[in-house]
């Protein structure tokens, strides 16, 4: 199942890209979940790094558009749209287990904590437990 992962990450004021998120949706189907970073002081050093680049090759078992270092993690997407809904959004759609790993890589980073989201994923998330990939259907 693909998964719509929302990335807030252009200048409120001027849409321009920020190279970094401050807050991240996931969906998919009946699964919504809303993460946050809160340390409002120095987003600038807080919000994860994020860069999206057109792919040159993908895996023959993917059909990727594009490619995105997310904080430490690379993964493959397969559309991604900037200025979504609003000029501070940009939408990927990324592979299941990619969205996975990017909630489990946001559960081990200081600042971040889940805002709303289903039950399990929410107390999950919130404890630093690791993320499976049920508690995120």
């Amino acid at each position: 199942m693909a998964f719509q992962v929302h990335l807030c990450c252009n200048d409120p004021d001027n849409g321009v890209p920020l190279g970094r998120a401050d807050w991240v949706e996931f969906h998919a189907g009946k699964f919504d979940a809303r993460c946050v970073c809160t340390n409002l002081r120095s987003l600038e050093q807080t919000g994860v790094k994020v860069t999206v680049l057109p792919t040159r090759s993908a895996p023959a078992n993917r059909m990727a558009t594009h490619f995105m270092r997310f904080g430490r993690e690379r993964v493959f997407v397969l559309e991604y749209r900037t200025h979504y809904g609003n000029w501070c959004w940009d939408v990927a759609w990324i592979a299941g287990v990619d969205a996975l790993r990017l909630a489990n890589y946001l559960t081990r980073l200081k600042h971040w904590h889940c805002e709303e989201g289903p039950e399990k994923f929410y107390e999950k998330f919130n404890a630093r437990e690791p993320l499976v990939y049920e508690d995120m259907q």
